[in-house]
C-alpha cells in the first residue's frame, strides 16, 4: 500500500552573504513537488548591496547602548520621529521590529522611548 502524504512549506529564510532570500514552496504531494520558488539576491562580483542600510546606534541616558542594522527609510522614519518628538509632538516612543537570527519567523517589538536617548548616530556600510 502506497501512503500518500502531503507536506506544505510556508516560508523559509536564507542568509546568504548578509542577504535574506525567500524561498516559496507550496507543496509536495506522492513525491512530486508543485508550487513556485522566489529566489533574489542583489550579489555582484562577490559583493552584496548596502548602499539602502544603515547601523543605527542608540545611546540611552542609563548607558544602554542600543544597535539596529536597518534601511535607510527606517533611519529617516527615525529622524522625523525624533524632530517631532523634540518638538513635542508625536509619540513617547519609536517601535522597531526586530528579527530573532536563531529564528527569523520569530519577529520582537523593542520601544525606544525618547526621553531615554541621550544621543544617537547612524553608520553607513562601506561598500
Amino acid at each position: 500500500m502506497k501512503s500518500k502524504f502531503k507536506v506544505s512549506f510556508l516560508v523559509f529564510l536564507i542568509v546568504i552573504l548578509g542577504c535574506f532570500t525567500s524561498v516559496f514552496a507550496d507543496t509536495i504531494n506522492d513525491g512530486a513537488v508543485s508550487g513556485t520558488t522566489n529566489i533574489s539576491a542583489n550579489v555582484q562580483n562577490n559583493q552584496i548591496d548596502n548602499s539602502d542600510k544603515a547601523v543605527l546606534i542608540i545611546t540611552k541616558t542609563n548607558g544602554q547602548v542600543k544597535q539596529y542594522n536597518v534601511t535607510m527609510n527606517i533611519v529617516n522614519n527615525f529622524i522625523s520621529w525624533y524632530k517631532l518628538r523634540s518638538a513635542g509632538k508625536g509619540n513617547q516612543f519609536y517601535k522597531f521590529d526586530v528579527v530573532e537570527s536563531s529564528n527569523p519567523n520569530i519577529v520582537k517589538p523593542d520601544y525606544v522611548f525618547f526621553d531615554e536617548i541621550s544621543s544617537f548616530e547612524v553608520d553607513d556600510y562601506t561598500e
